[in-house]
C-alpha cells in the first residue's frame, strides 16, 4: 500500500512522480526549510542558488540577460530565465523545463542540478521529501507529521485518556454535533483537520466509529487537497473508482471497515477533498 524509493537514477521517476505542496527538501543531509521546492507542469523545480552554494558552486546572476553562470571545479554551466536549453562546459543541453522566477528565486528542474553538478537526486514517496546529495537515512531529521491512521488503528479507546493522548500530540479537540452521531470530536492540529466519530461503550470506553478528514489531513501518507483521487487510491490500494454522487472518488468495502476517497468534482483529474473511513461493525 505504501511505496518507498531509493535514490537511484531518477530521471524518468521524477518526470512522472507528483510533487506535492508540503515537499520536503533535505541536502547534504541537511533539512531545508528557508526555501521550497515547486511543480511546474510536472516538472521538479528546486532554488538553484541554494542548492548549488551548498553543493560547493559559485553562482553568478545577470540581472540584464537574466542569464545565471555556476561554476565547480573545472566545470561551468549557464543558461537563462525562461530557456530550455543550458551549457554545460561549452555543450547545449535541452532541459526538461525552462527555469523561471518565483517569488524572486531562480528555479531550475532537479534532474538539471544532477546532471551539471554531478550529484545524486532522490524523491521519497512516502514523506514527500525531495534528497540532493542524501539517503534515505536522513529522512529520519524531518520533524514528526501527525497521521489519522495513528488514531483509527487503535479503535477502542478508553474516554478518561483518549483527549489527553490527543493533547500530547499537540491536537486540539473541540465537541461538535453531528447528526445521526452519538459523540464527535473536530480535531486540529499539525497533519490533521477531521471530525472523529464515536460511541460511548460501558465503564467508560469509547468506540471509534469513523473519521472524516477534510484539507491538509494525513491518512495512511495521503494528504488530502494535495493529491488526485486517483493517485490516493493508488497509494491507498482502492480499486472501486468512479463517479458517485456527482463526485469522482475511490471506495473500498470489506467486513472490517469502509474507506471512502471523495473528489472536489466529477472530473477524473480531480483533487481529493476528504476522506472519510467508516468501521462497519460499529455502525450496526
Amino acid at each position: 500500500m505504501k511505496k518507498r524509493f531509493s535514490i537511484a537514477m531518477l530521471a524518468l521517476m521524477l518526470a512522472t512522480t507528483p510533487v506535492m505542496a508540503s515537499t520536503n527538501l533535505i541536502i547534504n543531509g541537511e533539512v531545508i526549510t528557508s526555501q521550497t521546492v515547486i511543480e511546474v507542469n510536472g516538472t521538479t523545480l528546486v532554488p538553484v542558488r541554494l542548492v548549488s552554494e551548498m553543493l560547493g558552486a559559485e553562482v553568478e546572476w545577470d540581472e540584464y540577460t537574466e542569464a545565471i553562470s555556476i561554476s565547480k571545479d573545472y566545470d561551468v554551466i549557464s543558461f537563462k530565465i525562461a530557456e530550455d536549453t543550458a551549457l554545460i562546459n561549452g555543450v547545449s543541453n535541452r532541459l526538461a523545463a525552462a527555469p523561471i522566477i518565483s517569488d524572486e528565486i531562480t528555479m531550475v528542474p532537479l534532474i538539471f542540478v544532477s546532471q551539471a553538478l554531478g550529484v545524486s537526486v532522490g524523491f521519497d514517496e512516502l514523506t514527500n521529501t525531495v534528497l540532493i546529495n542524501s539517503t534515505l537515512a536522513d529522512l529520519e531529521q524531518l520533524p514528526a507529521r501527525f497521521d489519522c491512521s495513528e488514531i483509527v488503528d487503535g479503535r477502542l479507546v478508553d474516554y478518561y485518556t483518549l483527549l489527553p493522548e490527543l493533547e500530547n500530540m499537540g491536537i486540539e479537540y473541540v465537541p461538535a454535533a453531528v447528526d445521526g452521531v452519538e459523540l464527535a470530536y473536530q480535531l486540529i492540529g499539525d497533519g490533521i483537520n477531521a471530525f472523529l466519530y464515536l460511541q460511548r461503550q460501558p465503564e467508560g470506553y469509547l468506540k471509534i466509529t469513523g473519521i472524516e478528514m477534510f484539507a491538509g489531513s494525513r491518512y495512511h501518507g495521503v494528504t488530502v487537497g494535495e493529491m488526485s483521487v486517483n493517485q490516493a487510491a493508488q497509494w491507498l490500494g482502492l480499486t472501486d473508482v468512479g463517479v458517485v454522487d456527482r463526485r469522482y472518488g475511490a471506495t473500498a468495502v470489506d467486513d472490517y471497515m469502509s474507506t471512502y476517497v471523495v473528489g472536489e468534482t466529477i472530473s477524473e483529474e480531480a483533487m481529493v477533498e476528504r476522506i472519510f473511513v467508516e468501521f462497519i461493525p460499529y455502525m450496526q
